[in-house]
C-alpha cells in the first residue's frame, strides 16, 4: 500500500497527533517562566513533526503489507481462496484476519461439496444410463426374434417406467423447496392408487394386499408421498414370497402416526440394515435381483428428511421386513379422518 493513502486511514491519529504537539509548543509559549525563544520554539516544532512523521512512516512499513495483500484480494487481482495473509501487525485487531479465514474455510468446504455432488450426480447418470438399457436390450431381442409376448414387452415397459420415475424423482428432489405442497392426505386412497399401478407385479406373485383400519388423516405433500409409498409397496412385492401377504395398516400413539407396509418375504440381513438407505446401495438381496437400483430407499429417505417424516425398516432375515413410515404429532398435524 502507498504511503498518502494509507495515511488517509490514518488520519485521525495524525490530526491528533499534530494537534497534541502544537498545544504542548503554544502551552511552553505562554508561559512567561519557562518560554523558550523563538529559536527553541521552532527546534522544538521541527523535532514534533519529524517525531510524528516518523511514526507514520514506521507505522506504514509495519502494516502496510497487511493492508497491500486485503487490498489485492478485495481488488479480485487474485482468488482469496489461495491469498495467503500475512499476520496482522502489532497494534492491529486480529478479527478481519480472522473473519477472512472463516470465510475462506467455509468458501473452500462449499466449493468441495458442489465438486462432490456435481462427480456424484455425472457417476448417477452414467450408472442410470446403464440400467435403462437393460429393459430396452430385452425389448429389441424381443423384436429381433419375433417373439413379443405382451406380458413380457408390458413388465419391460414397467421396469423402464420405474427407473424414468426414481430418475426424475432424484432430479426433482434438489429443487424441492419450490415443488413441494403440504396439505390433508387420504392415506387408504393414497395407498390404494399406489396398488392399482403395482397390481401386475402383486398379481405376477399371487400377493394379497391386506390394508388393515382405522385410518387417519395425514399431512404431506401428496405428489411426494405417492412416489414413497409405491417404492414401499414396491419393494414388498419384489422381495415377497410366491403367494405371500402385504400388509398395509396405521397406529398412533401420543407422539407420532405411523403407516406400516409389512410383508411375509425374505427378509434383510441385520449386518445390510444399517446401509439401505445409502445411495446405490442394494444388499444382498438387491445383488440377487438385477431389477435392483438402490435408488428407491435413498430417495424415500431424503424426501422423509425433507417432509418432516420419519423412515426405519425392522426385517429378519427369512421373515419378512416392517417399513415405517412415521409422522410426528406436531400441533394439528394429524388429525383422526375416519374409523376411530
Amino acid at each position: 500500500m502507498r504511503l498518502l493513502p494509507f495515511l488517509g486511514r490514518r488520519l485521525r491519529l495524525a490530526a491528533f497527533l499534530v494537534f497534541f504537539a502544537a498545544l504542548l509548543i503554544l502551552v511552553m509559549a505562554l508561559d512567561a517562566r519557562t518560554r523558550p525563544s523563538p529559536a527553541n520554539l521552532g527546534y522544538l516544532a521541527l523535532l514534533s513533526s519529524l517525531l510524528v512523521a516518523g511514526y507514520l512512516v514506521a507505522e506504514w512499513l509495519i502494516a502496510g503489507p497487511y493492508y497491500e495483500a486485503l487490498g489485492k484480494a478485495a481488488k479480485g487481482e487474485f482468488s482469496p481462496l489461495g491469498l495467503e495473509l500475512p499476520e496482522p501487525p502489532p497494534g492491529e485487531a486480529p478479527e478481519p484476519a480472522l473473519l477472512m479465514e472463516r470465510l475462506r474455510s467455509d468458501a473452500e468446504a462449499e466449493i468441495a461439496g458442489r465438486r462432490l455432488a456435481a462427480r456424484e450426480d455425472v457417476e448417477f447418470i452414467a450408472a442410470w444410463v446403464h440400467e435403462l438399457k437393460t429393459p430396452v436390450s430385452a425389448l429389441r431381442l424381443m423384436a429381433e426374434a419375433g417373439e413379443l409376448q405382451r406380458a413380457e414387452v408390458l413388465a419391460e415397459i414397467e421396469r423402464l417406467e420405474d427407473r424414468l420415475r426414481k430418475a426424475l424423482g432424484y432430479a426433482r428432489s434438489s429443487d424441492f423447496a419450490v415443488d413441494s405442497l403440504v396439505e390433508a392426505v387420504d392415506p387408504e386412497r393414497a395407498v390404494r392408487e399406489v396398488l392399482r399401478r403395482l397390481a401386475r407385479s402383486f398379481i405376477a406373485k399371487d400377493l394379497r394386499p391386506e390394508l388393515a383400519g382405522p385410518w387417519f388423516e395425514l399431512r404431506s405433500d401428496p405428489k411426494w408421498l405417492d412416489f414413497i409409498l409405491e417404492q414401499l409397496l414396491s419393494n414388498a412385492a419384489k422381495y415377497s414370497r410366491q403367494g405371500g401377504r402385504v400388509l398395509v395398516a396405521m397406529e398412533r400413539d401420543g407422539r407420532e402416526t405411523r403407516l406400516v407396509v409389512t410383508d411375509e418375504g425374505i427378509g434383510i440381513r441385520a449386518e445390510d440394515l444399517p446401509r439401505l438407505f445409502t445411495r446405490s446401495f442394494t444388499g444382498k438381496n438387491g445383488r440377487g435381483d438385477l431389477a435392483a437400483t438402490g435408488l428407491g430407499l435413498y430417495l424415500s429417505r431424503k424426501l422423509c428428511d425433507r417432509l418432516g417424516h420419519g423412515l426405519r425398516l425392522e426385517s429378519e432375515e427369512g421373515l419378512g421386513t416392517r417399513a415405517i413410515l412415521s409422522f410426528p404429532r406436531l400441533s394439528d398435524w394429524n388429525e383422526p379422518a375416519r374409523g376411530e
